[in-house]
């Protein structure tokens, strides 16, 4: 089956979080928790505008059904992770960190920039697409090359693998509908990479910012040279976030850029049991 035919699947799924495990769930490993707690914090964010995006352009234009039928399933899946993840939040903000605050920084940038009533339904969709490729390639390497059996909390890993892998499974929807929107061309191509340099800096610098504010506020007794080490290995190193992936990032510049291209049925397997 073609990846680009897949409808995703809408799961309504909960999830067990120990809310004492809240600050040292990956490993024992503050410094890792806090990196993916901080994407849990700007997740409902996210969500919310990939939502929208999705709904304005699709309002725009006529569908054939089978997209129709696709965008209404990644929607309820968006649906899903932004209230697990609201509820992953409220188990950072219980623990005395600044879940509330952080999430109203991204809210603030996200209405400076891409909300900002200049800004076209087309360009919001077209960083929907920056956001959904990131999220695709930041899920697809933990299942290729984690250890299963690491020391993670098994509630927290349900959620980030769910949460993940739903990622892949919807990962060419919202560039079908770009299709369908935009005519092929020049112009298309330049709004879909020139949004990448445009927003890349102030949301990973906010990114970055938030990450350090959670490890700030939870400052401990604690192996820190340790934490340092694994979270730099984690992003920095060869194949870490950036360095592992970067040939996925530059995939994304090429005019006839498909991410299926990178064929992750098979990967798709474990959603298969939720």
């Amino acid at each position: 089956m073609n990846g680009h035919d897949l409808i995703p699947t809408r799961r309504n799924l909960h999830f067990d979080l120990p809310a004492e495990r809240i600050s040292d769930w990956y490993q024992r490993c503050h410094y890792m928790s806090h990196w993916f707690n901080s994407k849990s914090i700007m997740a409902p964010v996210f969500e919310r505008f990939i939502v929208q995006s999705i709904r304005d352009c699709a309002h725009e234009v006529e569908c054939p059904p089978h997209l129709l039928e696709q965008l209404n399933a990644l929607i309820a899946q968006e649906a899903v992770h932004a209230r697990e993840h609201r509820r992953y939040n409220t188990l950072i903000d219980h623990a005395g960190l600044p879940a509330r605050h952080l999430e109203q920084r991204w809210k603030k940038l996200f209405n400076l920039t891409l909300e900002s009533r200049w800004v076209s339904n087309q360009t919001r969709l077209a960083a929907t697409l920056m956001f959904e490729h990131h999220a695709a390639m930041a899920a697809r390497d933990p299942w290729r090359s984690v250890d299963r059996s690491s020391d993670l909390e098994p509630g927290f890993q349900a959620l980030w693998s769910w949460h993940g892998l739903e990622e892949m499974e919807h990962k060419s929807v919202a560039l079908d509908l770009w299709r369908q929107c935009i005519p092929a061309g020049l112009l298309r191509y330049c709004l879909r990479t020139g949004i990448v340099i445009v927003v890349s800096v102030p949301f990973w610098y906010l990114m970055f910012d938030c990450y350090l504010r959670l490890i700030w506020a939870d400052r401990r007794d604690a192996d820190h040279l340790r934490g340092l080490w694994r979270i730099t290995k984690a992003l920095w190193g060869p194949k870490g976030l950036f360095f592992g992936n970067a040939l996925g990032w530059l995939a994304y510049f090429k005019p006839g850029f498909d991410p299926w291209k990178e064929d992750d049925l098979a990967l798709l397997r474990p959603l298969e049991k939720l």
